[in-house]
């Protein structure tokens, strides 16, 4: 994710400036080419926000990862998919 996806998403336009001011700095890092490692950027980035305060809802989260997973290979989506559903399991 990247800062333009952050800003030219209207899913974002209405979002809390907390936490828009989060995803922007998140999308400011994001460089992910595999499923795990975006497993991990966005686990680590739940958790930062818990630290900060800043609470997602789950169609929130929804939107991160599909803009995460849209610049990984259909393979990689794939196994992304798997790992997201796996994660939302433990909740």
């Amino acid at each position: 994710m990247n800062n333009d996806d952050v800003l030219n998403n209207p899913e974002f336009r209405n979002i809390n400036p907390d936490k828009l001011n989060f995803l922007r700095r998140f999308a400011g890092q994001n460089t992910t080419s595999s499923a795990t490692e975006m497993a991990s950027v966005l686990m680590q980035a739940m958790n930062t926000s818990k630290e900060e305060n800043v609470q997602f809802t789950s169609q929130e989260t929804d939107l991160m990862f599909s803009i995460l997973k849209s610049r990984l290979s259909p393979a990689e989506q794939a196994k992304a998919d798997m790992i997201y559903r796996m994660m939302n399991k433990k909740k």
